[in-house]
């Protein structure tokens, strides 16, 4: 057990030895050996949903810090760093679209975690198919088409804005978020 700011969090079993705690980052190693960058980074971010799928504590060992678990913190912050290098390096190949942070693999495991959860006992493998719908909306194109949607001035890609109506100044930003979605599922 560690202590968490003000919560104490039992780290799951196989995380305390060595080989457990370097699992993500080994993960992130890896990827960071394929040549292409970005199936590297489709089978990073497969692989880590794999892993948490297959253990339900694992977002926690990846969400929580534990200040007091030097060779866990050091872990995390390797495969920190390597996250880091293997998203500018798809980024550089122009296939990761321009705007995804480091901080999206937290929301990923947020998302992945409530798909895992609700289905666990049916439907195990659902966590694919949202893995995969992330994937394609992580893609430079289609964050692409989604801004040629949305500087369309529709809410619906593909058909002009009503006569007279002007758009929220918000909208834009409502309209990129619900066609990069849509777009994946298409």
């Amino acid at each position: 057990m560690f202590r968490s700011g003000s919560s104490v969090v039992q780290i799951p079993v196989e995380f305390r030895d060595r080989v457990g705690f370097g699992a993500y980052a080994d993960a992130v190693d890896e990827a960071l050996a394929d040549a292409d960058p970005w199936r590297a980074f489709c089978a990073y971010v497969e692989r880590v949903c794999a892993m948490q799928a297959a253990d339900c504590g694992f977002t926690d060992v990846l969400t929580v810090t534990f200040p007091t678990a030097k060779l866990f913190e050091a872990e995390r912050n390797r495969a920190g760093a390597g996250l880091a290098e293997l998203i500018a390096r798809a980024k550089a190949t122009g296939k990761l679209r321009a705007d995804f942070a480091h901080q999206d693999m937290v929301m990923v495991l947020m998302a992945n975690a409530g798909v895992v959860s609700a289905t666990t006992h049916a439907a195990q493998d659902t966590w694919r198919r949202l893995v995969a719908y992330l994937l394609q909306s992580f893609a430079a194109e289609a964050a692409a088409a989604a801004t040629r949607s949305a500087d369309s001035g529709s809410d619906v890609p593909g058909t002009p804005p009503p006569t007279g109506v002007e758009k929220r100044p918000d909208a834009q930003a409502t309209d990129v978020a619900r066609s990069t979605s849509c777009s994946s599922l298409t």
